[in-house]
């Protein structure tokens, strides 16, 4: 009976939960579109209330900053009315009956975004005639070309970028805007004009640019990659990790695109395919250890190098590096049996490996296994994988 209650209830929770699921997605949505619309008449008055402070300052000396300010809200009203489109389209796939509405509200939002957009254009380049001295004109530039490539009017970004490196060489914003002409052509497969930007914007030094500097670093050294040069290659992801330093210390500057992407990581990552091309293998501990941010990276470095020498059939290099990742100990349960199975495999194929070795080797591969099963987050399929594998 008491068994019996229990299954009742437990049933009665699944349906309550099933059936509360599309209300609570439903609200969620709705306080979406609200806020939307709060954000669209708000960044309406402030656009109205702009404008008349503007009509009313026209001699005076903070009249640039009052157009900046404007194309600013612009811009902020435009991204407004694309989150609306968003939330009643989605609003749309949730309820068949808003549909026409959802459908017309988005054509007429993208015409409305478009017009912003171009207004916020508009608005900045009547500063920048107003004031060609303007102190933040390279910014202004920049925010020129983003909006562009946003509209999708790539000859009009290509001349506005072109024209903020001509006349701001200098300014962390070219080099911004020189790491877009690069991804331009880059997805044109023109690598030279691509590699030109790039080193373009590598040779910036201004404070402020480290950060584009390591990502246009980065970037040429794929496209050396790519050219089969690895020499110049390792140098160029070196160069990334030193650039990438720098810049996690330096102040961000504003309006340029924030990266999630940690070069820290990925640089030294990326490294381990030239390195095993043109690296010393006697010293890739050392090489990686001095130059990782932190364990973590470490040791994802050393397993992708341990990969790329199987790959070479260096099988003397793979077990060696497998078996400094696993007497680091710690990462995740897929991290740890990978470096097991690259230990098992590459000492399989040594040449030659006395007894000793091997049993080293075997007490190695099975400590980590233990430490697999310790781990609570381990599923009991894969625990029975695990204990299949030491016993074998």
């Amino acid at each position: 009976m008491h068994l019996t209650s229990i299954s009742c209830t437990s049933v009665l929770m699944c349906v309550l939960v099933v059936g509360c699921a599309p209300r609570v997605a439903r609200r969620a949505l709705d306080d979406r579109l609200a806020r939307a619309e709060r954000n669209i008449e708000k960044v309406r008055f402030a656009i109205d209330t702009t404008k008349r402070l503007r009509s009313r300052s026209r001699a005076a000396p903070y009249l640039p900053q009052l157009h900046a300010r404007l194309a600013d809200l612009y811009i902020q009203q435009a991204r407004a009315f694309i989150e609306r489109a968003r939330a009643l389209r989605e609003r749309r796939g949730d309820d068949s009956g808003h549909a026409s509405r959802a459908a017309a509200s988005r054509g007429v939002t993208s015409v409305q975004a478009h017009l912003l957009k171009r207004n916020a254009i508009e608005t900045y380049r009547r500063l920048l005639a107003l004031a060609p001295d303007y102190v933040h004109a390279d910014r202004i530039r920049f925010f020129i070309g983003h909006e562009l490539r946003e509209l999708g009017d790539y000859p009009a970004m290509l001349a506005a970028y072109r024209e903020l490196v001509a006349k701001h060489p200098r300014s962390p914003y070219a080099a911004e805007a020189l790491l877009v002409l690069g991804d331009y052509w880059i997805a044109r497969s023109q690598l030279d004009r691509a590699e030109k930007r790039l080193r373009q914007a590598l040779g910036i030094s201004a404070a402020g640019a480290a950060g584009a500097r390591a990502v246009a670093a980065h970037k040429l050294a794929w496209v050396r990659l790519s050219r089969g040069d690895c020499k110049k290659a390792l140098l160029l992801f070196e160069r990334t990790l030193t650039l990438a330093r720098a810049s996690a210390a330096a102040r961000p500057t504003r309006g340029a695109p924030r990266r999630k992407l940690d070069l820290r990581r990925e640089a030294l990552v990326d490294s381990t395919y030239c390195y095993a091309q043109v690296g010393d293998a006697d010293h890739a501990l050392s090489y990686y250890r001095a130059r990782a941010s932190s364990m973590t990276t470490y040791r994802a470095a050393l397993r992708k190098l341990a990969r790329r020498y199987a790959v070479k059939a260096r099988y003397d290099a793979a077990a060696r590096i497998s078996r400094a990742v696993l007497r680091l100990g710690g990462g995740d349960v897929d991290d740890l049996l990978e470096s097991v199975q690259s230990l098992y495999s590459a000492a399989r194929n040594v040449a030659k490996q006395d007894d000793s070795a091997a049993r080293d080797d075997v007490l190695l591969m099975l400590g980590a296994l233990r430490r697999v099963l310790a781990r609570d987050e381990l599923s009991a399929k894969r625990r029975r994988e695990v204990r299949t594998a030491i016993e074998v």
